[in-house]
């Protein structure tokens, strides 16, 4: 019973390790594509000035 219960618990650890390894990867990925939004905005207003 002991041993089952410390699985149960290093196998929680481990999904919550996952976890926020997913989520750390999601929080870069959205910075990447805030960071794309702001380019793309940056080139329409200098290609607007432009013109």
């Amino acid at each position: 019973q002991h041993h089952r219960e410390g699985a149960t618990a290093s196998f929680l650890e481990a999904s919550l390790a996952k976890e926020k390894q997913t989520g750390k990867v999601r929080a870069e990925l959205h910075q990447h594509s805030l960071i794309a939004k702001l380019v793309l905005c940056f080139a329409a207003a200098a290609s607007a000035l432009v013109v």
